[in-house]
């Protein structure tokens, strides 16, 4: 059966009935999904809800949300809450919900819908390991149980490629529903939610790898006794995504507590014999939706732990880096401090000959004669004064006006923030040529610095140089 429809893309449908030894595949639209069909094959598609079995419906929710009649025809078929449709239910992480279904008389049960959502953050490195590529897998799922037929019908909407298709599609199929499984509307969600738990714990892992990479990185860097260099960017991108990834988890374990919850009540209201049995089948449901729970759980904490190694990497990173600017620091101040010794020296030796020197100036001028033994006085001497104390002022003056272009220049963080992480070989070797020139001179003087460590702010001291 191939037909097209003007309003709606061509969704994918699978109808397995009881008993069948092979699943009808058809390509249809939405329109006729609730038609009787003959395909080409000889094999019949019949109007969903008609015998026991399971239907799927493959397809794409937001050309559907944009095309009215087709978006009535889900709604219709279905009878799902218009809320269903809204923006913020297109935008949530998760999410399930459920609605009884009555006959004529408005007591009796006569199916359920119901609709869930679960999202999971896909993570993958690129060949070179240079960058973190991700997409965002989920599993979006309407579904109707007819109670009369026990016929299930299933919509996954908005599989991310074929093989997430086909992986939920076998999921419903393979192995084929039992009578006793089809009698519950909850069957498909332990088969679907498998396979949203191995999603998660491929997540989980993928995100374990990335901070186990930096953890021997690390561990390298200390091996070899080279500067530290934390990549915090980096750290920052990996912490983004496991958050993403533990976030997921948390709102998938919620999701499938509301299954659970949901699906015990119905066994109460509507499946529990008067002796208060329940059958084997819906307690194996149930037994497999508290083991994916359990599952879901234990990738969650292990998501936690993933973010509070990476939170521990931070923290290190940060304190030896904290560590190394002290160490500079405390070389820095020392030998500032020799500098100063040697600058008091300089001002000593200045006081002691500077005003010799200056009265012996005043005195070898033209202003004094001394010719025939006796001093003599020019009576000119107040022009030295005038002149002197004039280039004094203007001297002054010129070094006040000129101080606001005399000032450093002032430090742009973003040059440290770019510049710091690649610390190049040639910068390397100038620093360390500077400090063993700086610990030459001090010996010398007879002082002995401390020992200058190896991994000691390359980063840092290239701002010096």
């Amino acid at each position: 059966m191939e037909t097209t429809c003007s309003h709606s893309s061509m969704v994918d449908i699978l109808q397995l009935h009881q008993g069948d030894l092979e699943a009808v595949r058809v390509r249809a639209s939405l329109h006729y999904i609730e038609k009787d069909a003959t395909l080409d094959s000889g094999h019949g598609y019949q109007k969903p809800g008609q015998k026991s079995g399971v239907t799927i419906i493959v397809a794409a929710a937001n050309e559907i949300r944009n095309c009215g009649p087709c978006r009535a025809a889900v709604t219709s078929c279905f009878l799902l809450p218009e809320i269903w449709w809204a923006e913020c239910c297109r935008n949530s992480n998760g999410y399930f919900g459920i609605e009884e279904l009555t006959g004529s008389s408005g007591e009796e049960l006569a199916g359920l819908t119901s609709w869930a959502r679960f999202q999971v953050k896909n993570i993958w490195q690129d060949k070179d390991k240079k960058d973190i590529l991700y997409d965002w897998d989920k599993l979006n799922v309407v579904s109707r149980w007819y109670k009369a037929t026990s016929h299930m019908v299933v919509v996954i909407l908005d599989p991310r490629n074929q093989d997430l298709k086909n992986s939920f599609t076998s999921a419903v199929l393979d192995p084929q529903p039992t009578p006793g499984e089809l009698k519950n509307p909850f069957w498909i969600y332990p088969r679907l939610v498998e396979k949203v738990v191995e999603l998660e714990e491929t997540s989980v892992w993928a995100t374990r790898r990335l901070i186990r990479d930096v953890e021997k990185k690390r561990a390298e860097q200390e091996k070899k006794k080279i500067s530290v260099d934390p990549e915090y960017s980096w750290l920052h991108e990996i912490s983004r995504h496991v958050t993403h990834v533990s976030e997921t988890l948390k709102v998938g374990c919620v999701s499938l507590e509301s299954i659970q919850r949901h699906h015990a009540e119905f066994l109460e209201l509507h499946e529990k014999s008067p002796d208060g049995q329940i059958s084997m089948s819906s307690r194996n449901i149930g037994n497999r939706l508290a083991f994916c729970h359990h599952m879901l759980k234990s990738s969650a904490y292990r998501a936690e732990a993933n973010s509070a190694r990476l939170q521990s990497e931070v923290t290190l990173a940060f304190n030896k880096v904290s560590q190394e600017d002290s160490n500079v620091s405390v070389q820095i101040a020392h030998y500032t401090r020799n500098d100063s010794a040697a600058m008091r020296t300089i001002a000593a030796v200045t006081m002691l000959f500077l005003p010799a020197t200056f009265i012996s100036a005043i005195f070898s001028t033209s202003f004094f004669n001394s010719e025939g033994g006796n001093w003599k006085v020019s009576g000119e001497f107040w022009i030295f004064w005038v002149v002197a104390i004039v280039v004094t002022v203007a001297s002054f003056g010129s070094w006040w006006l000129a101080k606001p272009y005399l000032q450093p220049k002032a430090i742009d963080p973003t040059d440290r923030l770019y510049r710091a992480p690649t610390c190049e070989r040639g910068s390397r070797d100038r620093v360390r040529r500077l400090f063993n020139t700086i610990r030459d001179k001090l010996r010398t003087h007879g002082h002995k610095p401390q020992a200058m460590p190896q991994a000691n702010g390359t980063k840092h001291c290239e701002e010096m140089v």
